[in-house]
């Protein structure tokens, strides 16, 4: 059980601090803005990896659930990841429905905060088996 809080919590920072970074990079290399890079921008990024961690707290508590139902049921790894890989897609597509009603860029986040997660899902190491 240790070992899925640790794994979930890689995930859940790794996802939190690299998809603002990646979205800020991106948005500099689409738009060629040269203020992408300015002290603002990083705040919003600060901004965004501080209340995306904290809006994604609770997708995270039902990510472990799932998990550790999935575990009690003795149910292999792989299969566990890939259920954690569609749930997560579906919680931060829900999470960014909540959290940005009417944003023209939620696209854009859910697709980048879940190929970080997909990525991270599949990188990190968990065998509890």
């Amino acid at each position: 059980m240790k070992q899925l809080v640790i794994y979930l919590l890689k995930i859940w920072v790794t996802t939190a601090v690299l998809s603002p970074l990646l979205l800020l990079i991106f948005g500099y290399l689409i738009e060629k803005d040269s203020t992408a890079f300015s002290s603002t921008s990083f705040g919003v990024m600060l901004f965004a990896i501080i209340v995306g961690a904290l809006c994604s707290a609770p997708s995270f508590f039902l990510l472990y659930t799932i998990s550790l139902l999935l575990m009690f049921r003795a149910i292999k790894t792989y299969i566990i990841k890939i259920t954690l890989t569609i749930t997560s897609f579906i919680l931060v597509y829900t999470s960014f429905i909540i959290v940005l009603p009417n944003a023209s860029g939620r696209i854009q986040l859910t697709i980048m905060y879940s190929v970080v997660m997909f990525v991270t899902i599949w990188l990190y190491k968990f065998n509890y088996d």
